[in-house]
C-alpha cells in the first residue's frame, strides 16, 4: 500500500489488504510486515495480521509511540500453521484496539513530500513465504 492517507480516529484502520494463493495445506507461513506514518496520535492500538478472516499474530506486531511529529514506523513478523485447504486467502493487516476503542497511530498512512520535503512516498507491506517442511 503506497497510498497517502490523512487519518482520522476510527475503530479500524486497514493497513494492507490483499490476498495470498497458499500452494500445499498445512503448510508453514512466515509474515513480514512494516507501516509508515507521521504525526504521533495513540500510544497504545492493537496491530492484528489476519489470514483467510483468523487473526494469527496476537502480541507480535505494533509500533514505537513517539510524541513527536515526525516519521515513525510499525512493524510485525511471525509463523503460523496456513489452512487446512489451499487457494486464494484474504490477508489483512489492521489497526484494531481490543478494546473497541477508536484511536489511531498517526495523521498521516504513508507520508510523502506533501508531509516533509524531504521524505519520498512512503509505502507499507507484508511478505509472506509459504514453507514446506
Amino acid at each position: 500500500n503506497n497510498t497517502r492517507t490523512s487519518r482520522s480516529n476510527a475503530t479500524n484502520f486497514d493497513i494492507v489488504t490483499g490476498t495470498y494463493t497458499q500452494v500445499k495445506a498445512n503448510s508453514k507461513i512466515i509474515w513480514w510486515a512494516q507501516c509508515w506514518w507521521r504525526g504521533n496520535q495513540s500510544g497504545e492500538i492493537r496491530y492484528q495480521f489476519l489470514y483467510a478472516g483468523s487473526e494469527k499474530n496476537v502480541g507480535q506486531s505494533g509500533y514505537h509511540y513517539s510524541n513527536h511529529s515526525h516519521r515513525f514506523g510499525g512493524h510485525g513478523n511471525g509463523s503460523f500453521t496456513g489452512d487446512s485447504s489451499t487457494g486464494s486467502k484474504s490477508i489483512v493487516w489492521r489497526e484494531n484496539a481490543a478494546n473497541g476503542s477508536s484511536g489511531r497511530s498517526g495523521t498521516v498512512h504513508n507520508p510523502n513530500s506533501s508531509d516533509d520535503a524531504r521524505l519520498p512516498q512512503h509505502a507499507s507491506n507484508i511478505i509472506i513465504m509459504e514453507v514446506d517442511l
